[in-house]
């Protein structure tokens, strides 16, 4: 089973190479810092409630690939961009 604050860690990590990498944005210090106390959150809330929270974790994570708000271009049309070359 997957731990919560590992996939809290990931959608962080795919934010912050969507808005740095693919979109050209700059850093924007806020989502790492955010995205670690949302992972420690996590954690605690795993320990407290168990499968919830992981499923949860899912939810965001399937959520961060579907939706950006900053472009309007989800991170799996971005990826597929960059894989084509396009």
């Amino acid at each position: 089973m997957a731990q919560a604050g590992s996939i809290i860690l990931a959608v962080g990590a795919m934010t912050v190479t969507n808005d740095v990498l693919f979109n050209k944005q700059p850093m924007n210090w806020k989502v790492p810092i955010a995205t670690a106390i949302g992972a420690l959150m996590f954690t605690g809330f795993q320990s407290a409630a168990g499968e919830p929270a992981v499923m949860l974790a899912w939810l965001a994570l399937v959520g961060s690939l579907l939706y950006t708000p900053k472009t309007g271009k989800p991170l799996a049309v971005n990826l597929s961009n960059w894989a084509t070359g396009k």
